[in-house]
């Protein structure tokens, strides 16, 4: 687990799986300072020198999601790979609730928000 911090409290992190010769990014996010000060990006150069200074060969920073951190990922490589993606097994009935609720809970707050 990776963070970068402002005045004591975390703005960004990486959670990263490491075997002995790749890093693989399960997962990342920021709050409103980590995204106005580009935290993410400062955090995955660091945690890149970090894995090479481990000797770890290969970073796989998990895909394309967003313009932003998109462009930041294409900036390494002349290619993409296409791999086959995750699947997500649902373990309760709930699962679709939760599936569908939180994506349209968080769209309804950026609403909220803007007025």
């Amino acid at each position: 687990m990776f963070a970068a911090y402002r005045d004591g409290w975390p703005i960004a992190f990486l959670w990263l799986a490491i075997s002995a010769s790749t890093a693989f990014e399960l997962y990342g996010g920021m709050n409103q300072d980590g995204q106005d000060t580009r935290a993410n990006y400062a955090l995955k150069w660091h945690a890149i020198r970090k894995m090479r200074e481990w000797g770890i060969e290969r970073y796989d920073m998990n895909g394309l999601v967003s313009d932003g951190v998109s462009n930041f990922k294409r900036g390494f490589a002349d290619h993409e790979d296409t791999l086959v993606g995750t699947y997500d097994k649902p373990l309760s009935p709930l699962y679709v609730v939760w599936a569908k609720g939180l994506p349209l809970g968080k769209k309804v707050i950026r609403v909220l928000k803007r007025r």
